[in-house]
């Protein structure tokens, strides 16, 4: 079975599924009836929804949770090492005129 996203579904989702999974005969409501959510929460565990549901940043492609021990992406860095600012030679550009350049916009 696959969730939404069309991957397939852990063990303990699916288990939690087949148990908590319930659909009214009289009105067709889908439900958890472990937590009384509505809609049911496929692919989550009661826990893992409300974990979901409380956190604050998701990601904007997959909508999925982001851990708050993320660290932003740096593209062509190493995450785990701070970086490191290029230093600029004291003398480039003394002794040279600035010329101010006026650009149509």
């Amino acid at each position: 079975m696959n969730d939404e996203d069309g991957q397939p579904l852990s063990s303990t989702a699916l288990e939690h599924y087949h148990l908590n999974r319930f659909r009214c005969r009289n009105c067709d409501t889908i439900f958890c009836t472990g937590c009384k959510k509505i809609p049911y929460h496929l692919g989550y565990t009661c826990d893992s929804w409300d974990a979901f549901q409380k956190s604050d940043r998701h990601c904007v492609i997959c909508n999925k949770a982001v851990p708050p021990t993320a660290k932003p992406y740096v593209q062509g860095g190493d995450n785990d090492e701070p970086e490191e600012e290029a230093e600029e030679p004291e003398d480039e550009g003394k002794g040279k005129e600035k010329v101010k350049v006026n650009r149509a916009p």
